[in-house]
């Protein structure tokens, strides 16, 4: 009678998860990086492009308040956009 182990080195899956190689984490941090920084950007982009409606419709309205607010959106939001970005770039251990 002859007996077959499942769980010979002739089997790779029977390998336990330890001894896999996990060379697939390295590029999904990658894209996991890229995906993150690309966020970030389209997020500031679309919230200048909003802020810039903004500016269109109180440019004849005489409120010069609200422009200064306006002003003050945009440094913010390149502030904050810049600083996330410089954030996800240094920040990566």
């Amino acid at each position: 009678m002859t007996y077959v182990s499942a769980f010979t080195p002739c089997f790779p899956q029977a390998q336990a998860d330890w001894y896999q190689a996990f060379d697939w984490i390295e590029r999904a941090n990658i894209i996991a990086f890229i995906a993150k920084l690309t966020f970030v950007l389209a997020a500031t982009f679309i919230r200048l492009s909003l802020i810039l409606f903004y500016y269109r419709l109180v440019r004849d309205s005489g409120i010069t308040w609200f422009n200064w607010v306006l002003h003050f959106s945009v440094l913010w939001t390149l502030a904050v956009g810049i600083t996330f970005v410089c954030f996800t770039i240094w920040l990566c251990s």
